[in-house]
């Protein structure tokens, strides 16, 4: 499960690996967390989805992505491993509640029940944090 949400994510077999060791090496400094976790398979999503996060935001382009023409991401119905990294890297900057919401929704194609059941919050909220991103995305359109 790990290894196959990382290459979701990232795209790339190598940087999937080395994410799915930082996932197993957080395990083992954090044991106490997974053990307590009432749903420990969540736990090691959250964890995976939060680390491919970080080496997605470390690689810097944003401004790339820019130019390349971040509406293509929210134009396209395939789900390629480029155009999760655009939207991945288009979250950048908005707050963690709601990266990890669109994220759910546009990547992961989760309703927003779904969604609301994993975060632990209200199907409300769920469409609340859909709207910021989709605010910021007419933002960056009427940027252009």
């Amino acid at each position: 499960m790990v290894i196959s949400r990382a290459r979701s994510l990232l795209g790339d077999g190598d940087d999937a690996q080395d994410a799915t060791q930082e996932v197993f090496v957080r395990v083992l400094t954090r044991a106490s967390q997974l053990l307590d976790d009432p749903a420990p398979h969540g736990w090691l999503y959250r964890v995976t989805t939060n680390i491919c996060f970080n080496r997605l935001r470390d690689r810097r382009r944003r401004g790339e992505l820019l130019a390349i023409g971040y509406h293509s991401v929210r134009d396209q119905d395939d789900r390629t491993p480029e155009t999760r990294v655009m939207l991945l890297e288009l979250l950048d900057g908005l707050p963690r509640e709601v990266q990890i919401v669109a994220l759910y929704h546009y990547v992961d194609e989760m309703t927003y029940d779904e969604i609301a059941n994993r975060v632990g919050v209200s199907r409300r909220t769920i469409g609340s944090r859909l709207l910021a991103f989709k605010r910021r995305l007419a933002r960056l359109d009427a940027g252009k």
